[in-house]
This record gives structure tokens, C-alpha cells and sequence, in this order.
């Protein structure tokens, strides 16, 4: 089990406070929850971009007319970046076996990566939850009493489903009781995840998020009783849609959103390419992962399944 002040020492930059830093963001509810969360705590943060579907950066015009200089100084929210200068706090897979060296990933916090977890090892341990769970438990939030509040968390990564019997829901219990200690999940873990209920109510509140117009985006699984889907919430027009999705989740959370924080009016955008191989495939052709990242100049990758790998290169 680790503690909120051996982690902070090591990763001083999550520590809440007045610094300014900028934010670049992931594209779905778990990012924006997770973004909403830090802008609230630290009231110097602004939104300098978001990531869309892994492989298109929309930049504030500023902030991309001086990025080299500004890399040191961002936070990239619900995302994995293999770039040395750049902080970024994601919980994919990342390491295929321990003898990885991951040297661009020296500066950022990767949750499966505090706890040594590998995807040749640990593929079914890797952690459930979403980015927006842990930075709770990092800021010491309890769960809000506030019913679509609680709704939404959950939501995020599609974590009730993770934590449900047909899924992986010793997975869960273990990340919450002895790895984090997060006991502000514990009684919907308990008494209401796993329950017909629960999903119904989820079911009602899924219904308001499409009748406010926000996306169901991509997922395939689902949930124990009545086949829910996750509804990630994946905007179609960036940074619009987004800008509505955190409103939301400020409003629902209460946590306060400022609008100097968010002002993408002037964007530029980078086009990356984002490809998908077989994990044997790199390893026959490269030998093994640090040779890859280095050789194909990856910016993010991850292991989505235990036999493929998914990166972008800009």
C-alpha cells in the first residue's frame, strides 16, 4: 500500500496548489473529471489542449507558439506520454515486462507503474478504475452525497462495470482495500455496483447525459443485468463539445471551473498517426519495447489487450 506523501515526494508536481501549470486533457468523461478535479484544487492551472482520439493535439494558439518551452510545465490529464519532459498522470498499461527501462516516462505517474504491475505478468491485475478515482483519493474527496453525482463518477472508465461479478470485480476490491486504500468507494462497492438497482438507475441517468447531447462514444462491454453500455461521453466537435462536458461535470460536482481555465477560442491543431500492431510483432522486429518506443519516435502508446499495441507517433 502506498501513502499520499511518499507519492506527492516523488511526484511533487500533483501536489494541489496555486502554481500555474497548463493542462493538456484526454477526450472523455474520465478526462474531464479528472481535469475538472485539478482545475478546482489549483486555481493556476489553465486548459492548454486536449488530446482527441490519440492522435490529434487542438493547442491554444499561445501555448503551441512557444511549446517547447512550455512542455516542462504541462500536465497531461488521463493520458500516457512517452516524451522525458513532459507530466503525465495515466493508468494504461505501459510496461511489457521488468526489464523495460521507460526512460521518457521518468517524469510522469503511471498507477500500474507505482505498483511494478507488467502487462507480461500482470495483464489481469492491472488496475480498473479510472484516472478521476485515484486523484480523489489523492485530494482526500469523499463521494458525493448528490445522486447523479455519484452516477457520473462511477461512470467514468466504465468502473461500475469493472467492478461487477462477471468482470473483474476481485480486481477492484484489491486495487481499492490494499493498494490505494480508497474507502470513499468501498459502500457503493459493497452494497451497490453489483445490483440490478444500481444499473437501473445508471440507466435513467444515461438517458439524461444523451438528452443534454453528449455522445455514448466507443465500448464494448457491459454491464451485468441490463447491458449497459460505459457512455464515455466522447465529444465529435473539439474543443466545443468538450467545453459542455466539463460545464457538466463542474455543475454536477461542484467543483469550481473558471472560465480563464478553459479558453481554447484560438486553437492550432496537430495531425498525428496513430497505429495498432500485435505485441509479437514488435517484439520480433525490435526486440523489445524501449528499442521500439526509441526507433519509432512514439509521443503515446498503450496496451489495450495483452497481444496488441496501440501508439502515435507526431
Amino acid at each position: 500500500m502506498i501513502s499520499r506523501q511518499s507519492l506527492l515526494e516523488k511526484h511533487p508536481w500533483l501536489e494541489a496548489g496555486k502554481e500555474k501549470r497548463f493542462i493538456i486533457m484526454g477526450d472523455d468523461l474520465d478526462a474531464a473529471l479528472s481535469t475538472c478535479l485539478l482545475l478546482d484544487r489549483n486555481p493556476g492551472y489553465v486548459l492548454a489542449g486536449i488530446y482527441n482520439a490519440y492522435q490529434e493535439l487542438v493547442l491554444r494558439k499561445d501555448y503551441y507558439d512557444k511549446l517547447t518551452t512550455n512542455l516542462h510545465n504541462t500536465i497531461w490529464v488521463d493520458l500516457d506520454i512517452c516524451h522525458h519532459a513532459c507530466h503525465s498522470l495515466g493508468h494504461h498499461m505501459i510496461r511489457y515486462s521488468s526489464k523495460d527501462l521507460l526512460s521518457s516516462f521518468h517524469n510522469s505517474c503511471n498507477l500500474n507503474e507505482i505498483f511494478s504491475k507488467t502487462l507480461q505478468n500482470h495483464f489481469p491485475q492491472k488496475y480498473p478504475l479510472g484516472t478521476i478515482h485515484f486523484l480523489m483519493w489523492l485530494y482526500d474527496c469523499k463521494m458525493p452525497a448528490d445522486e447523479q453525482a455519484r452516477l457520473l463518477i462511477w461512470l467514468a472508465d466504465s468502473s461500475f462495470i469493472n467492478a461487477q461479478s462477471h468482470r473483474f470485480r476481485n480486481n477492484v476490491k484489491d486495487w481499492i482495500n490494499n493498494h490505494f486504500q480508497m474507502d470513499f468507494l468501498a459502500d457503493d462497492f459493497e452494497n451497490q455496483l453489483d445490483t440490478v438497482g444500481f444499473e437501473e438507475k445508471m440507466r435513467e441517468f444515461q438517458k439524461v447525459l444523451q438528452n443534454k447531447g453528449f455522445e455514448r462514444g466507443s465500448g464494448q462491454v457491459k454491464s451485468k443485468h441490463l447491458g449497459l453500455s460505459g457512455y464515455q461521453c466522447q465529444p465529435k466537435r473539439i474543443p466545443e463539445d468538450m467545453f459542455s462536458l466539463l460545464r457538466f461535470v463542474s455543475d454536477t460536482l461542484q467543483w469550481s471551473l473558471m472560465d480563464h481555465q478553459i479558453n481554447l477560442k484560438e486553437v492550432k491543431k496537430i495531425r498525428g498517426k496513430r497505429v495498432s500492431i500485435p505485441t509479437s510483432q514488435m517484439l520480433k522486429e525490435y526486440g523489445d519495447l524501449d528499442n521500439f518506443l526509441q526507433q519509432q519516435k512514439v509521443f503515446s502508446y498503450v496496451f489495450p489487450y495483452k497481444n496488441t499495441l496501440n501508439y502515435t507517433c507526431f
